[in-house]
């Protein structure tokens, strides 16, 4: 036959196992400290120089993402104009909407264009990105310049999107 188990056993498991995670949390902690002790005391400042001369993100990585975003925009404008309108907005889509996105496509792949090969100023594509911010996906949240039905959570998106890419490009700023 099989005997009862052991509730003192099993108790006694469970306290040693509490016993030896609290050591290795210790030990590890201690090990943490003497890595910091034998630091130079300036290695924390250390890491925050960007030896590039920018600020906290990379100036020309910003610019090649705000490219990347643009040209993922431009591409939706002339591939699929409809969706935009459809995801975003409670909002008819009409045949002028259409045919204004499709230019609307052109004239992003022309600002990608720019962005990736003209080298313009950080503060340039942070002012760009901005603007880009307020006059579309804010505009439509707030109705600063229209009064338009957005649909949500979909248009949560750009919305956080551009704050992000504003957020950004002042980290990259000198």
């Amino acid at each position: 036959d099989s005997a009862p188990p052991d509730p003192n056993g099993v108790k006694k498991a469970h306290t040693q196992h509490l016993q030896q995670s609290k050591m290795a949390r210790i030990l590890l902690a201690l090990i943490a400290s003497a890595s910091a002790l034998t630091a130079p005391k300036n290695a924390a400042v250390k890491a925050l120089v960007v030896p590039r001369g920018g600020g906290l993100v990379d100036p020309e990585v910003y610019t090649k993402v705000t490219a990347g975003v643009y040209g993922l925009y431009a591409a939706q404008f002339l591939l699929t104009p409809e969706k935009l309108s459809n995801d975003h907005f409670d909002e008819k889509t009409t045949a002028l909407s259409t045919f204004l996105s499709r230019g609307s496509g052109l004239a992003w792949g022309a600002v990608v264009y720019g962005l990736w090969c003209l080298s313009p100023k950080i503060e340039a594509v942070v002012a760009l990105n901005a603007l880009c911010g307020l006059l579309y996906p804010w505009n439509a949240k707030f109705g600063l310049l229209t009064d338009i039905k957005v649909k949500y959570p979909m248009h949560y998106f750009p919305e956080v999107l551009f704050a992000g890419l504003v957020g950004a490009g002042i980290m990259a700023m000198n």
